[in-house]
C-alpha cells in the first residue's frame, strides 16, 4: 500500500515537471520555429488634403460648335494680321485687321477737299450778307425817295387847295391856280414812278437775295457731299479692324493659295468681300 503511493506520488511530481518544463521552454520554441509566421508589409502613407480631383482622357472624334458666327469682311483688301486660329476671344475683340493705308491717304485728301468746300459755303455766305446789307441800304434809300416825293406831291396838293381859295376871293389871278394844278400834277407823276421805282427795288432785291441763297445751298449740298464720302472713307478705315461678333473661340476659314495650297487664311492674303473669315 505504501509502495503504491509513493508511485502515484512519483508519477504526479514527473506530470507537474513535464508541464513545468512545456510552459517554460516547450512553448517559446513551439511558437520560434513551428507556428505560422506573419509578413510585415510597410504601407506608405499621407496626409490628406481637400482640393480639385482631375481626371483627363483621350478621345478621338470631331467636336462640332453648339452656335457658330460666322465673320465677314466689308472691304476688300490685304490682311495685315489675324488672330491665330483656336484663340478663345471675347465679344469685340480684334480678331483681324487689314491694310488701310490707301484709305488713310484717301482719307487725308478728303479731308483738304471738305476744307475747300467749306470755305466756298462761307464765301457764298458772307456775299450773300453783304448783298442782303446793300440791299436793305439801296431800299431805305429808295424808301426815302419816295416818301419826299410824296410829302412834295401833298404839300402841292395843299398849295392848289389853298390857290382855289385865294383866286375865288379874286386875291390871286386864275393862272396861279393852273399853275399850282399842274404842279399837282407833275408832283403826282414823280410819286407814281417813286412807287414803281420802289417795287421794282423791291423785286430786285429779292431777286438777288433769292439767288444768293440759292447759291449757298448749292455750295452747302457740294461740301455735304464732300462730308459723306469723308464719312464713308472714315468707315473703311473702321471696317479695316474686324471684331468679334459674339464670345467663344476663333476658328479661321480655309482659302484657295494656289495649286495644291489650300489652307487657313493668313496675314498677307488678300481678303475678298463677301468671303467668310
Amino acid at each position: 500500500m505504501k509502495r503504491q503511493i509513493q508511485l502515484w506520488g512519483t508519477r504526479v511530481l514527473m506530470v507537474a515537471l513535464v508541464i513545468v518544463a512545456t510552459q517554460k521552454w516547450g512553448l517559446p520554441l513551439y511558437k520560434q520555429y513551428f507556428s505560422p509566421k506573419k509578413n510585415v508589409v510597410f504601407v506608405p502613407t499621407a496626409t490628406v488634403k481637400s482640393g480639385q480631383f482631375t481626371v483627363s482622357f483621350h478621345e478621338i472624334g470631331t467636336l462640332a460648335a453648339e452656335k457658330s458666327v460666322p465673320v465677314y469682311g466689308e472691304d476688300d483688301g490685304k490682311i495685315i494680321w489675324i488672330v491665330p486660329e483656336g484663340t478663345i476671344v471675347k465679344k469685340g475683340d480684334k480678331i483681324a485687321e487689314m491694310d488701310t493705308t490707301t484709305v488713310v491717304r484717301e482719307v487725308r485728301n478728303q479731308k483738304l477737299t471738305l476744307k475747300n468746300a467749306e470755305a466756298d459755303v462761307a464765301r457764298a455766305e458772307e456775299q450773300l450778307r453783304m448783298l442782303k446789307l446793300s440791299n436793305q441800304t439801296d431800299l431805305d434809300k429808295q424808301i426815302a425817295d419816295r416818301d419826299f416825293t410824296k410829302t412834295e406831291y401833298e404839300m402841292s396838293q395843299k398849295t392848289l387847295e389853298r390857290k382855289k381859295r385865294l383866286a375865288e376871293q379874286k386875291l390871286i389871278p386864275g393862272d396861279q391856280v393852273e399853275q399850282a394844278d399842274l404842279d399837282v400834277r407833275a408832283k403826282k407823276l414823280s410819286l407814281d414812278k417813286a412807287e414803281a421805282d420802289l417795287k421794282l427795288k423791291q423785286k430786285d432785291i429779292e431777286s438777288k437775295e433769292t439767288q444768293g441763297q440759292a447759291d449757298v445751298n448749292k455750295v452747302k449740298f457740294a461740301r455735304d457731299i464732300q462730308q459723306r464720302n469723308l464719312d464713308e472713307l472714315q468707315g473703311q478705315v473702321t471696317s479695316g479692324i474686324i471684331s468679334a461678333p459674339a464670345p467663344g473661340m476663333a476658328v479661321i476659314s480655309k482659302t484657295w493659295g494656289g495649286p495644291g495650297d489650300y489652307r487657313k487664311l493668313q496675314a498677307g492674303d488678300r481678303y475678298i468681300i463677301g468671303r467668310r473669315w
